[in-house]
This record gives structure tokens, C-alpha cells and sequence, in this order.
């Protein structure tokens, strides 16, 4: 049978030119929901309209310090002319927390929102990204040129450069360290053995025996909670009491040599004038202080002169042993001075050199040993190796690092360290609400 020739002629002809104009059930559901869909959304924005609710204009709920605003967003969102959204100008913010920028000479100064970025739920505002503090400070530029930080400084665990407090200047030698300022001389290692004499016998010191959280009323604000100061008074005179006679029941004052120098004459005094036969008798060996005097005191003949003999006996042990056991002591000059009170000559005072003991280690840092008292203070701070006033005791960086890691959960971003506003310096606050305003 001879095969049938089909040509495309013949082929279209079996197409149904008509198809498009029965109805299929994509094409009616397609239809369908595009007509559905935007109605649902009328009548659900309809219906919170008419309950008075602004959720569908919200891009989420507020941070925990707005929450006070409730829904009233006009609060803090101004509309502008010509603006479709009504954005937040530094100018509102600053009606109510008004501190000053970051730095007099820095060249470029982000508005608040672009930092501090709300509707992301009970958040702290204060936790930015470090992304809006690496925009100027990987290549930090000033107005004038000078600056008094690193000139690049990354990420807490990328690019941050060693704390200030152990980095050490251009051109250091190699095998060099930074060194405490401090004129003092002070040995951790010693106060840290187990067997010290102490006021009732043997004891043991520990870290907080001396280095105290200042108490809630002496925080400053910006301070955190850093250790209160070392003092002689609360610290050191239990152990170390200033005795400079063997018979005398009294301590000398932790003070200048010129006030020292009057209440041992005063104490001499009061002493020989209550006990006239102690002239000419031999001192007796190691009373009240730990050690006899240097050389033993000239022969005298009467109070003036023991008083005048002592005096100078006495103070030969405090400026000799007593008080430079710690302190740098300095003569003022070569020769001898006449002071009231006294009827003849006897050798100047010395000059007690500052100690210049640091207050704040971190200046552009902030720290609170709060949330860290779970660790042991020697685990950060190597005081149990240190024999000299001059070791930095200041944990490394790479120490804050084992725990500040996205990996083990502790804060690393800019802002657990450092503040870009100075609060101390902040204008007092303009307040535009009153109560019904705020919770009406």
C-alpha cells in the first residue's frame, strides 16, 4: 500500500485555533489568586485600620529603652516633604539623649540610625556593629593629622593591634618590654607566699586582700568597675606600721617627712617629759620596731638635747630603712637647716620622690571585672613570677582573645571595650513628653 504523503499544510489543520478561549484549570486558578491575593491584603490592611493598629507599617518590634512609645511612631519618626517615609533625624534623638561626637577632629560623623538600628526586637541599641567602627579606624584619617590611637585597628580577633598598656614604641630593642612607671618598689611575689607575718602571726594574702571593687557610691560614670586604689592606710599598716621608736607606743604618719618630722618631736616630747630618768639610759634591743637603731645616740645632758639627739637618731632609721623600704627618697639639698622648735641645727628633710602609681591602665578601654570573677585573678594577671615594680601586669591581648571568639560565645564587636560617645561630656536632655503623652 503506497505511503501517505503529510505535508504541514495538512498537519496544521488539526490544530484547534479555538483553544484558548475554553477555560483551563491553571489559567483559572492563576486568575483566580490574582484577584484573590491583593483583596485579602485591602481587607486585612482595612480591618487594622480600622482597629486602630499600626503593624502593618512597622518594620518590627522596638528596642527595650523605646518600648515606652508603644505604637506611637510620630514619636520618633518625622515626615518630610516630598519623603514617602518618614525616617528619623539625629535631631530626635538627640531630644533625648544629647552626647557629643566622637572626636573634635574626626572627618566623618554617621547619623544615629545608620549605627544604632532599631525594630530588631529587645535589643540593646548600644551593641552595633564593628563594621560602622572599622569605616574610619582600618585607615583612621584626622582633621589635623595628629592621632593619639593606632592608625589601624580590625576586628577584635583580626587586625587588633596589642593593648597600649605592653605594646612597645618604633624601634625597640629586641628582647624589650614595656615597663610600670611607677616609683615604688613592690615585689607580688613575696606578698604572695604562704607563710607572711602578719599582725596576729602567719597568714596569707590574696589578690582581693588589697585590690577592691570601689564601692557602688564612688563609681564614676565610664570607670566600670575598676579596682579601687591601693592605699598605705587600708592596705599596708596593719603589716607595716610605721613604729620609729623602740620607746614610744606610736606610729609615725604615712605622710610628707616635714609633718613625719613634727609628730616625732612632738612624740620625744610628750615622751621624756613623762619619763626624765629614761636620759642617759641605754635604748632597750628590738622593742616596738624590727630593727635597732643605725648607730647608737650621742651622750646628751638634758631634755633639749635628748630631744635633739633622738630626733635625728630617729629619722636616720626612717629615711634610711623605714620609709625607703618602698619609697625613693631624696636629699634637697647638701648642708644643715634650722627648723622652729628646735634650739640647735639638724640635717634637711629629704624629698619623697611621687610614686606615680597608674590609675587606668586602659584609657581609650573600658573594663568591669564583674562579669569575670569566675576567673582567678593570677589566670589573667602573672603576679605570682613578679619581683619588680616595673613588670606590666596588664593581661595581653591574646589573653582576652581565648575567650572574646564568636566561637566560645563571649562579646567581641567594638562596643563590649569601647564608647563612641563621651556620657561624661553630655548635654542635659530636652524633654518634649509629658506622661499622658507617653503612655495615652
Amino acid at each position: 500500500m503506497p505511503g501517505r504523503t503529510r505535508t504541514t499544510k495538512a498537519l496544521a489543520q488539526r490544530i484547534d485555533l479555538n483553544y484558548f478561549k475554553r477555560p483551563h484549570p491553571f489559567r483559572s486558578w492563576k486568575l483566580g489568586l490574582s484577584v484573590a491575593v491583593p483583596a485579602v491584603a485591602l481587607l486585612w490592611l482595612a480591618g487594622m485600620a480600622a482597629g486602630g493598629s499600626r503593624a502593618p507599617y512597622s518594620s518590627g518590634p522596638v528596642a527595650a529603652a523605646h518600648q515606652v512609645f508603644g505604637e506611637k511612631c510620630e514619636r520618633c519618626h518625622v515626615t518630610q516633604a516630598r519623603a514617602f517615609r518618614a525616617h528619623v533625624t539625629d535631631n530626635m534623638c538627640a531630644s533625648c539623649h544629647d552626647a557629643p561626637q566622637h572626636k573634635p577632629n574626626q572627618t566623618f560623623t554617621p547619623t544615629c540610625a545608620s549605627c544604632h538600628l532599631e525594630h530588631r526586637g529587645a535589643i540593646s541599641l548600644a551593641a552595633t556593629s564593628s563594621r560602622e567602627c572599622e569605616q574610619c579606624h582600618l585607615d583612621l584619617k584626622t582633621t589635623t593629622g595628629r592621632l593619639t590611637v593606632a592608625p589601624t585597628v580590625g576586628a577584635f580577633n583580626d587586625g587588633h593591634p596589642e593593648f597600649a598598656a605592653l605594646r612597645l614604641p618604633a624601634g625597640a630593642a629586641s628582647g624589650a618590654k614595656a615597663g610600670d612607671p611607677a616609683v615604688l618598689k613592690f615585689n607580688h611575689e613575696v606578698h604572695m607566699k604562704t607563710d607572711l607575718r602578719g599582725p596576729s602571726g602567719p597568714t596569707r594574702l590574696e589578690c582581693s586582700t588589697c585590690h577592691e571593687p570601689p564601692s557602688p557610691g564612688l563609681r564614676r560614670p565610664g570607670s566600670g568597675d575598676r579596682m579601687g586604689p591601693v592605699t598605705y592606710a587600708k592596705n599596708c599598716a596593719s603589716c607595716h606600721a610605721l613604729y620609729f621608736d623602740p620607746l614610744i607606743d606610736a606610729v609615725a604618719p604615712h605622710d610628707a617627712p616635714e609633718k613625719v618630722h613634727a609628730m616625732v618631736v612632738q612624740s620625744l616630747r610628750q615622751f621624756v617629759a613623762t619619763n626624765p630618768g629614761q636620759i642617759g639610759r641605754p635604748d632597750p634591743v628590738r622593742g616596738r620596731i624590727a630593727v635597732n637603731f643605725p648607730e647608737p645616740m650621742r651622750p646628751v645632758r638634758n631634755a633639749a638635747e635628748w630631744v635633739e639627739a633622738r630626733t635625728a637618731t630617729v629619722e636616720r632609721l626612717l629615711w634610711s630603712k623605714t620609709c625607703a623600704e618602698c619609697h625613693t627618697l631624696e636629699v634637697r639639698r647638701a648642708g644643715l637647716v634650722r627648723r622652729p622648735g628646735l634650739a640647735s641645727q639638724d640635717p634637711a628633710l629629704p624629698r619623697v620622690v611621687p610614686t606615680n602609681v597608674r590609675v587606668r591602665w586602659m584609657p581609650h578601654a573600658r573594663f568591669d571585672h564583674r562579669p569575670h570573677q569566675m576567673a582567678s585573678c593570677v589566670s589573667c594577671h602573672a603576679a605570682q613570677t613578679s619581683r619588680e615594680t616595673s613588670d606590666v601586669l596588664m593581661p595581653s591581648i591574646a589573653t582576652c582573645q581565648q575567650c572574646h571568639t564568636p566561637t566560645r560565645g563571649a562579646e567581641s564587636r567594638c562596643f563590649e571595650c569601647h564608647e563612641y560617645h563621651d556620657w561624661a561630656a553630655a548635654k542635659p536632655a530636652k524633654p518634649g513628653f509629658d506622661l499622658p503623652q507617653l503612655i495615652n
